[in-house]
C-alpha cells in the first residue's frame, strides 16, 4: 500500500461508514477500537491485513483516529501478537466473506503460477499482484510471508551445535504449552534457547520449501519451453526439407531443358 495519500483519496478509501463500519466498533475502545478500524479499512482496500504497523499510512491513522475519537498515538499500543488481533482478523475476514489460506489453496496457487503466469511474466511485483487479485476473486486471504525472518536470527546462530541437538530443542519447544515456557516454570536462558531453535529450524524449512517450489516452477517452465522449441524445430525442419525437394526438382528440370523452355 502506498504511503502518500491525497485528501480526496484518503476520504474515499478510509472513511468509516455509519451503518456498517461503525456498528462493528461499538463494543471496542482505546487502542483496540483504533486498531480494528484500521485493519478493517486496510483489508477492504487490499484484501489482506498489514504485515506491520508501519505499513499503514500515517495520514490514514490520523484520519481514522479522528473518526473513532481515539488519539492517533494509541495505534502504537495496539497488540500485534495477542489474542485480540487474531479475533479482530477473524471478525473482519468473516465480515467480508473471506477465509484463511489453506495448504490446498497454496498448492492450487503454485500450480496456477507455474502453468499460466510464470511462462509469460517475470516481474516479481506483478506476480505478487496477480496472486492477491486471484485470492481476492476467490475470497481467500493471500498467503502471509514468513514472519520468522523478522526476528533477525543470525544464520550461524547454532553453527557450533549439532543438528540433532537443535532438532531436539525444536521438538521440545513445539510440545510445550505457552504457560510452561514462562517463569517460574522455565528459566529465561532455556526459554530463549528453545524458542530460538524453533524459529531457526522453521526459517530453514520455509526457505527449503520456497527453494523446492522455485525448482518445480523452473522445471515446469523448462519442460514447456523444450516442448515448444521441439515443435517449432520440427516444423522448420519440415519446411526446409520441402524446400530442398522443390529446389531439386527445379534443378532437374533446368538440366533437362538447358534452353529454358518447358515442356508443354
Amino acid at each position: 500500500m502506498r504511503l502518500d495519500w491525497e485528501p480526496e483519496d484518503l476520504i474515499e478509501v478510509w472513511t468509516l461508514l455509519e451503518d456498517d463500519d461503525m456498528k462493528r466498533l461499538r463494543n471496542k475502545s482505546g487502542a483496540n477500537r483504533l486498531g480494528f478500524a484500521l485493519l478493517l479499512k486496510f483489508f477492504e482496500a487490499e484484501a489482506r491485513f498489514p504485515e506491520t504497523a508501519e505499513e499503514v499510512p500515517q495520514a490514514a491513522v490520523a484520519y481514522v483516529a479522528q473518526q473513532v475519537k481515539v488519539p492517533a498515538e494509541e495505534w502504537a499500543a495496539y497488540d500485534w501478537g495477542g489474542r485480540t488481533i487474531k479475533r479482530h482478523r477473524m471478525e473482519i475476514r468473516e465480515g467480508f466473506g473471506f477465509r484463511e489460506n489453506s495448504e490446498d489453496d497454496q498448492a492450487t496457487l503454485a500450480e496456477w503460477l507455474s502453468t499460466e503466469l510464470c511462462p509469460v511474466e517475470l516481474s516479481r511485483e506483478r506476480l505478487a499482484e496477480a496472486v492477491v487479485a486471484r485470492c481476492r476473486n476467490d475470497r481467500i486471504e493471500p498467503p502471509a510471508p514468513g514472519q520468522v525472518r523478522r526476528l533477525g536470527l543470525s544464520a550461524d546462530l547454532f553453527a557450533d551445535v549439532s543438528e540433532k541437538l537443535v532438532d531436539s530443542w525444536r521438538a521440545r519447544a513445539s510440545k510445550e504449552y505457552p504457560a510452561d515456557l514462562l517463569p517460574p516454570r522455565m528459566k529465561p536462558e532455556m526459554r530463549w534457547t528453545l524458542l530460538s531453535a524453533l524459529c531457526h529450524v522453521r526459517e530453514a524449512e520455509i526457505t527449503d520449501s520456497l527453494v523446492d517450489l522455485f525448482i518445480q516452477l523452473v522445471l515446469r517452465i523448462n519442460t514447456r519451453a523444450e516442448k515448444k522449441v521441439d515443435k517449432e524445430f520440427t516444423n522448420e525442419l519440415k519446411k526446409v526439407r520441402g524446400k530442398d525437394a522443390m529446389m531439386l526438382r527445379v534443378a532437374e528440370a533446368a538440366l533437362a531443358e538447358p534452353s529454358g523452355r518447358c515442356a508443354g
